[in-house]
């Protein structure tokens, strides 16, 4: 049983995907993308992963719809779900949604790397 945390990262814009997607498997993660809001969904409905990293805005499905339909969702109610975004208006947005928090872009992969862990860590704790 592969017990590193699972994280789904939705970002359209390929080498921000890349970026993270390295550095998260570099820490010890195992990372699945998605280019999409869209996609990412389709993702969860078939397993749910220890942490959702998301854009805010990407095609067909933006990130805070997906929060949205995250959170009406009573399988994805409490599924941690870090938000990125170049905007804080849409930061805001997304912490409305349920975001359980917000990284600005550009950010440090440090911050990234502690955001991950922290929620990691919670979602082993709880048992989710």
């Amino acid at each position: 049983m592969d017990t590193n945390p699972t994280i789904y990262v939705a970002e359209d814009y390929a080498p921000i995907r890349q970026l993270i997607e390295r550095v998260l498997v570099d820490a010890g993660y195992h990372v699945v993308l998605a280019n999409d809001g869209a996609a990412l969904l389709t993702l969860i409905a078939h397993e749910l992963p220890d942490l959702v990293v998301t854009d805010l805005s990407m095609p067909t499905l933006d990130g805070l719809m997906a929060i949205q339909r995250l959170r009406a969702d009573p399988r994805t109610q409490t599924l941690p779900i870090l938000a990125m975004s170049g905007c804080a208006q849409s930061g805001a947005r997304a912490l409305a949604l349920g975001a359980s928090g917000f990284l600005r872009k550009p950010f440090q992969l440090d911050d990234l790397l502690d955001r991950v862990a922290q929620y990691c860590t919670r979602t082993r704790i709880l048992g989710q």
